[in-house]
């Protein structure tokens, strides 16, 4: 992956600034010294994050980092995340027990 889009699908996303979300995206990837460029989306709640992400999630071998709580006022909890699902082209690893976890994919070349 090159090009990450990272949503934190949280209440307080909204207030924070692009270049805390854009290092809390690239933690792990700058930790293992991969060369990234984060691209941080605040999706407000009530649109879908699964079509804003998939819009934003362009460029060289694209990927997506997707943090949710499904019981909070947040996009995934309208809209559950089913990125694979919408776009097969897409390969998701989610972690978590479904109601609060992330989501991690990237886009088949």
């Amino acid at each position: 992956m090159r090009n990450v889009v990272f949503v934190w699908d949280h209440e307080l996303a909204p207030i924070m600034d692009a270049a805390t979300l854009s290092q809390v995206g690239g933690a792990f990837f700058d930790r293992a010294r991969r060369p990234v460029s984060i691209r941080p989306l605040v999706v407000p709640p009530d649109q879908d994050a699964n079509r804003l992400i998939l819009d934003a999630a362009q460029g060289d071998r694209p990927g997506l980092i997707w943090m949710f709580n499904r019981n909070g006022h947040t996009s995934a909890h309208r809209f559950p995340p089913a990125i694979s699902k919408l776009d097969p082209r897409w390969v998701c690893d989610a972690q978590g027990d479904g109601t609060a976890g992330a989501l991690a994919c990237y886009r088949r070349p």
